[in-house]
């Protein structure tokens, strides 16, 4: 190294030491102390721009409002569009960073790359930064551009024309119809491709052929994406798979083989050869019981080959060829050989229900299939998922052999009147199931449940195993819930008396009986909620007592979670909540469990306000890191997930949940008056990502899950729900703008959109009031009549004339008083807006507006804070006490405690956390 390249580096330094210091200003003063003497360097000018972009952003954000911003962005501009082009690809590095932490136009850093590979064009480094820069900016032009430039350079890397190939195939899925080059990256891509096939058939292979299992699959991506005769893409693929140097059964192929399986087995059955199929998995079933060389099991015995036999079964059959026998024979022989084969045993269920046929000498139908699985399987938590599908359309007598089965073998697991840990869960099997057969149809609501005196005879004379086909009296579905209750309970005890598990983080065998009632209790509450308002108070009772000993078990997390906040007591709800741990990608799916329609329960928790903004920010992020995770997949020749990552990405992008948590947020920070942030909106809603399955659901498939019925704070938020409060936001923004200006169409968007009845079944009739609201404060903004001021001010009238319902759950109260105050939000904002206080002639009822409004919002508070209003009196823990010999009674008094407090902390929140006061 030269003595100047020394003096340059010790200079460069100087500004590092300053940067690391967390002094960018000092940092840009000596950078520009070395321009004013003369000196011109590209690391330099590299080093300015970047001391730039620290003093034009805020915890990693970008502010253009800063000072330095716009001379950030002209000196990055300048640096990427020289026609003397930067070679050093330390600085290029630099000025990476400088365009992903400003976010500015990537395609303007690729062109620079670009430049730089063609001044120097056999630099390996620098090219391939070229193509990884282009990957993660999203430019996919200059990715393909850069790809097919290394594979023509340095021809003996494989790697770089598989990434060509990749990238092709990529920009050409990306591009619309209408591009005139989209057809030429089509069949680029398929030549490459095909070309890569045809090598691997040449003995040897040549480097460029496909050589790893990777590569096969992005061989089928590309026949699937590019072949030029889409209506053969399917054959093409299959005799891929079925050829003998890269397909299924190749050496190639072993180190992913049941994906490959699986592929050729979907590929069969969209092209709907049932034969093939049927050949196919009959012969993995029989080498599934074989052994392979060093006495390694075969491979077959997998629930998609399975369900594949069965299918191809019925399908042939309905062409006039029977298989049933010999599919019979096959379930059976299996069974033999391998008599603790689970999917043999489904498979077996699934073949009589279909058939009704004889499978051996001493039963038939699914009931004794379903026995012979229950003697081997009742004790595994699997039981219950394996069975629901296929057992709860059978009919009565049934469903009364299988339950009684269930119940013995479970007693025969008890010793010496001892319970066991395997007698617990055959038990809780049993429950499962009953509630199934007995609990899953009963009706919700019934107005002669209200008629008690009759119930305690009706529960004495109840058979627990007995299966009605006919409509139950609303007695009978009390004493069927409770009798349910008390046995589930009882499980729970016998668990109980097991002592804890080993390990602190092991779920507890009694879990499970503990949710099935308190599942119970919720459906006895909903039968009849004036008598049996204390049953929630018992859920949560025997849930917490759960949650002591198994401190880790999500299923009872969640549903605490939910029951909480139907309560109305948020806070307690989101102290549960956070013990889920809930991180990063998770909260595209899970977090909607506590945070839908939190700006209307609890928005005034500066704790949730900061919650709210992280999952925000979690999109960012993961934008962010997508580039990086494609760049990996290059990098480590993991074609096959290429597609997945920006599916991904696409995914998250388009989510239901980004859009309505960002709604929550922007409501909650409007609730608290915080400072404004940019929330980009997302621009369309295409996958709804929460998961709404991961809660236990022991009701008929036929229905609602337990969750979408008796769990949800309102209507479930959808494209409706966003598309209503999209509108209201524009409103917002005109409101806290200098000029005030709104146009007149938007009163009217938000009105037409409550009158579509799919938009109005996802609000509730508190969210309708508050669209409508704020629809008139809109008309206000946007026309300055005095009659739009009349109707407002109507509006904010109907807040003091309602009357508070002393009925339903305590979130529609919370939920309902809440709302007001966020429409009382809008209408101080409309008071403080100088567009509209300008307009002279609306002084009087300027006046008014306010006055109504001062009005509303004192018996809105009054409302919150009503320590006469009690879900949890008295009388509710009294009942909750009820039947409850042994169970831990002071702990159900300091449970009601705790939850009154919450409910009131829920209403002082609610005031508090109101910042726009009038």
């Amino acid at each position: 190294m030269s003595a100047a390249a020394d003096a340059l580096d010790r200079r460069n330094n100087l500004v590092w030491d300053a940067i690391e210091a967390n002094n960018p200003k000092r940092a840009l003063d000596l950078c520009n102390t070395r321009i004013k003497r003369g000196e011109k360097a590209d690391s330099l000018d590299v080093l300015k721009c970047y001391t730039l972009s620290l003093l034009s952003s805020v915890a990693g954000i970008p502010q253009p409002d800063l000072p330095h911003y716009s001379e950030c962005r002209t000196l990055a501009k300048a640096l990427t569009s020289r026609k003397t082009p930067i070679t050093d690809t330390h600085s290029l590095g630099i000025l990476q960073r400088i365009y992903m932490s400003m976010r500015f136009d990537g395609t303007e850093l690729s062109g620079a790359w670009e430049r730089a590979v063609k001044a120097v064009p056999h630099d390996l480094k620098l090219a391939k930064q070229w193509f990884l820069c282009c990957v993660r900016f999203g430019d996919l032009r200059g990715a393909q551009k850069a790809a097919m430039g290394l594979q023509k350079v340095w021809v003996h890397d494989r790697d770089f024309y598989f990434w060509a190939i990749s990238s092709t195939m990529i920009l050409f899925s990306s591009l619309g119809d209408d591009q005139k080059d989209r057809p030429i990256f089509k069949t680029l891509a398929y030549r490459m491709a095909v070309k890569t096939r045809e090598d691997a058939k040449l003995s040897p292979p040549p480097a460029r052929s496909i050589q790893k299992p990777q590569e096969i699959h992005l061989l089928l991506q590309v026949i699937a994406t590019c072949t030029p005769k889409p209506e053969d893409a399917l054959k093409e693929q299959l005799a891929v798979l079925d050829s003998d140097d890269i397909g299924v059964n190749s050496k190639l192929a072993e180190g992913d083989w049941w994906s490959f399986v699986r592929k050729r087995l979907e590929i069969l059955e969209e092209l709907k050869d049932w034969t093939r199929i049927y050949d196919i998995c009959r012969s993995l079933i029989k080498s599934s019981v074989e052994k392979l060389e060093g006495g390694l099991p075969g491979k077959g015995d997998d629930w998609k080959i399975w369900e594949s036999l069965l299918q191809a079964t019925e399908e042939l059959g309905k062409g006039g060829e029977d298989k049933t026998t010999e599919t019979k024979e096959i379930i059976t022989s299996h069974i033999e050989t391998v008599p603790l084969s689970r999917n043999a045993l489904l498979a077996r269920i699934r073949f009589e229900k279909a058939y009704k046929v004889q499978t051996d000498g001493d039963s038939t139908g699914v009931a004794a299939a379903v026995v012979q699985y229950l003697e081997r399987f009742q004790t595994k938590d699997c039981c219950f998922p394996d069975l629901k599908a296929e057992v709860e359309t059978l009919d009565t007598t049934s469903k009364k052999t299988i339950l009684e089965a269930l119940k013995a073998n479970a007693e025969k697991l008890v010793k010496d009147g001892k319970p066991s840990t395997k007698s617990v869960i055959a038990e809780t099997n049993y429950l499962k199931l009953r509630y199934l057969f007995t609990i899953a149809n009963l009706q919700d609501k019934s107005e002669s449940a209200e008629k008690q005196d009759e119930v305690s005879s009706a529960i004495e004379a109840l058979d627990a195993l007995s299966i009605s086909d006919r409509p139950e009296t609303a007695e009978e579905r009390i004493a069927i819930l409770q009798s349910f209750t008390k046995d589930a309970l009882a499980t729970y005890n016998a668990a109980v008396s097991l002592g804890p598990t080993e390990l602190a983080t092991d779920n507890h065998c009694g879990d499970d009986s503990a949710i099935l009632a308190a599942m119970a209790c919720i459906r006895l509450y909903h039968l009849s909620p004036a008598k049996f308002k204390s049953s929630l108070l018992k859920a949560i009772t025997v849930l917490e007592d759960a949650l002591s000993r198994s401190v880790h078990d999500y299923q009872i997390l969640l549903l605490l979670t939910r029951l909480y906040l139907l309560l109305g007591a948020p806070t307690t709800a989101y102290k549960i909540y956070k013990r889920l741990s809930i991180k990063q990608i998770q909260n595209d799916t899970m977090s909607h469990y506590y945070f839908s329609r939190i700006s209307s329960l609890h928005p005034g928790d500066s704790e949730i306000s900061r919650e709210l903004g992280l999952i925000s920010k979690l999109y960012h992020n993961i934008q962010r890191q997508i580039p990086d995770m494609l760049v990996t997949a290059y990098e480590q020749s993991s074609y096959g997930q290429l597609e997945g990552f920006v599916q991904l990405g696409d995914r998250l992008n388009l989510s239901y949940w980004r859009a309505i948590s960002r709604l929550e947020r922007l409501r909650t920070i409007r609730f608290r008056n915080e400072p404004p942030v940019d929330l980009p909106k997302a621009p369309a809603l295409e996958w709804d990502n929460r998961d709404f399955g991961i809660m236990y659901n022991f009701e008929l498939s036929s229905q609602p899950s337990f969750e979408a019925r008796f769990l949800r704070t309102g209507p479930l938020q959808g494209k409706g729900w966003t598309s209503v409060f999209d509108q209201l936001e524009i409103v917002s923004d005109a409101l806290v703008s200098k000029d005030g200006k709104l146009d007149t169409s938007v009163s009217q968007n938000i009105l037409t959109l409550l009158q579509d009845s799919t938009v109005a079944s996802e609000l509730t009739e508190a969210e309708k009031k508050h669209a409508t609201a704020v629809a008139a404060i809109a008309s206000v903004l946007a026309e300055s009549t005095e009659d739009a001021v009349t109707k407002l001010i109507t509006h904010l009238e109907e807040f003091t004339k309602r009357e508070e319902s002393t009925t339903g759950l305590p979130w529609e109260r919370l939920h309902e008083n809440v709302t007001d105050l966020q429409t009382l939000t809008f209408t101080k904002l409309l008071v403080d807006n100088k567009a509209f206080k300008g307009v002279k002639a609306l002084r009087k009822q300027q006046t008014d507006l306010k006055q109504a409004a001062t009005a509303a919002a004192k018996v809105v508070k009054e409302r919150l804070q009503n320590k006469d209003v009690k879900f949890v009196d008295d009388e509710t823990v009294k009942a909750a006490l009820e039947g409850w010999a042994g169970e831990p009674v002071e702990g159900v008094k300091k449970l009601a405690q705790e939850l009154r407090q919450a409910q009131r902390e829920a209403g002082r929140f609610g005031v508090n956390g109101w910042k726009k006061g009038f």
